[in-house]
């Protein structure tokens, strides 16, 4: 009994020792195919902290790139107000300019009308008539001329004497201009 019971020891032994060899070899395999499927995972890991650091480097350069452009656009903004601003003032000088237009052509209307109202005017026959020498034609001109520029001269005071009745009272007759500021 003894011997059966040696042998069967050493068969439970021999067991034993079988089973955890292949317990040993199937871990060890476990443990090379762990090894690589790490190896694998971190290159990976790798790959993916340098495409990482590459976005981050584009999203760095597109932040730049953005609040360079937010900069452009809050000073094209400005720009645009300003001229915007340049723009509606030039508006309000041209309706301006526009009105004295109007009143300065109906003014010169009225001065011409005047002036060739008051500009004697020669019958060409009667002046014939009244001078035969040409001594006399010559006293006659000189006398238009004279009466030309003396009804100019009184057109022109009368001018001036309109502007300042029509000038407001705070100017007293001095040009004001307002320059822009820019």
């Amino acid at each position: 009994m003894k011997s059966r019971f040696l042998s069967f020891f050493m068969a439970l032994i021999l067991g034993i020792s079988i089973f955890c060899i292949w317990q040993y070899f199937s871990i060890l395999k476990e443990k090379n195919a762990l090894k690589i499927s790490l190896a694998n995972l971190e290159r990976q890991n790798q790959e993916l902290i340098t495409d990482l650091k590459q976005k981050i480097s584009e999203n760095e350069k597109l932040t730049q790139e953005k609040s360079s452009l937010e900069s452009e656009v809050s000073s094209l903004k400005n720009n645009i107000m300003f001229l915007e601003d340049n723009i509606a003032k030039l508006n309000k000088k041209l309706t301006y300019l526009k009105t004295e237009n109007k009143f300065l052509v109906k003014e010169r209307f009225t001065l011409k009308e005047k002036l060739s109202s008051s500009i004697p005017k020669v019958d060409i026959e009667s002046s014939q008539l009244e001078y035969s020498s040409i001594h006399e034609i010559k006293m006659a001109i000189k006398d238009l001329k004279r009466k030309l520029r003396q009804t100019k001269i009184e057109l022109k005071k009368q001018k001036i004497r309109e502007k300042k009745e029509n000038l407001p009272a705070g100017r007293q007759g001095r040009k004001v201009e307002v320059l822009p500021t820019p």
